[in-house]
């Protein structure tokens, strides 16, 4: 997880329960309720290290934990997210969309 901008959205299917809390003590909460369990996972942001947090609870904490954790990964769905990514084209720097443009003329990346 970083703080800012992101290219993409993530959700899960209808099948996954996800809760997510930040705290204004800096802490991030993620609750997953599937089917086959619950998992949790808790990060904190501090002022040494405010966009990338550190964990403090980790999502997989036993073995029984990696069969949730997989029905996570087979039931999220991961979709663009063109607000985000327009306004970081539309913000980019001169010099970086100029060495963008350098190595793929097309435009394509």
């Amino acid at each position: 997880m970083l703080r800012g901008v992101s290219f993409c959205k993530t959700r899960f299917d209808e099948t996954v329960q996800h809760v997510h809390k930040e705290n204004s003590n800096g802490e991030v909460i993620d609750f997953y309720s599937t089917p086959l369990g619950d998992l949790k996972e808790v990060q904190r942001f501090t002022e040494h290290s405010p966009y990338i947090p550190f964990p403090t609870e980790y999502l997989i904490k036993r073995i029984d934990d990696l069969k949730v954790y997989r029905y996570l990964l087979l039931h999220i769905i991961i979709e663009a997210d063109y607000d985000n990514i327009n306004f970081l084209i539309k913000n980019l720097t001169i010099s970086w969309s100029a060495a963008v443009w350098k190595i793929h003329p097309s435009g394509n990346c």
